[in-house]
């Protein structure tokens, strides 16, 4: 019973892992364009607000 709830405990952590691993590509994918596209049409935003 030990062995098979450390197994299981085991790969519950990796499926975490790979879980929480995978989430932050993910939001490192989305999110790692963002600050380089908000300059520019934060720029052109406030050049249209103050034309």
């Amino acid at each position: 019973m030990i062995v098979t709830v450390a197994t299981n405990m085991e790969l519950l952590l990796a499926a975490a892992t790979a879980i929480m691993i995978f989430v932050a590509t993910i939001i490192v994918i989305i999110v790692a364009p963002v600050p380089v596209r908000i300059p520019r049409t934060g720029i052109f935003y406030m050049q249209t607000i103050r034309r």
